[in-house]
């Protein structure tokens, strides 16, 4: 038995996802229809974490108060930011996305990673 307050991110985490997505004014292309299995949420909705999966689709991302992490399993991940700067990131890549990033996420196939999200205040939207 897993100790108390300790999640593994295993499989679909023995639940059933919730479908969830993007309006289709808010994508660039693509299937807005995205998977979630949440592991935590809380704290006045500012932190979330767990499993998440799409199908390939690009829709604009900007995150002036967010800070994002993510570990992808399958699939690839292109990330351009408003200057034309790109990465791409295969399965095994542990990524990072500070406050202030305004670009693209791109699935350029069908992508599941592990993530945590959370909401940042007062001074943490300047240290990059």
């Amino acid at each position: 038995m897993a100790p108390e307050c300790v999640t593994e991110f295993a499989g679909n985490l023995g639940v059933e996802g919730a479908i969830t997505g993007f309006s289709a004014e808010d994508m660039i292309s693509g299937d807005p229809d995205t998977t979630m299995w949440t592991t935590f949420s809380g704290l006045a909705t500012s932190l979330i974490s767990g499993i998440w999966e799409s199908e390939a689709f690009k829709i604009p991302q900007g995150r002036p108060a967010m800070v994002g992490y993510f570990f992808n399993r399958d699939g690839l991940v292109r990330l351009p930011d408003k200057h034309s700067n790109s990465e791409t990131f295969g399965p095994g890549h542990a990524v990072m996305i500070k406050p202030g990033f305004d670009g693209i996420w791109e699935s350029l196939t069908k992508v599941r990673k592990h993530f945590f999200i959370g909401v940042c205040r007062y001074a943490c939207l300047r240290h990059h």
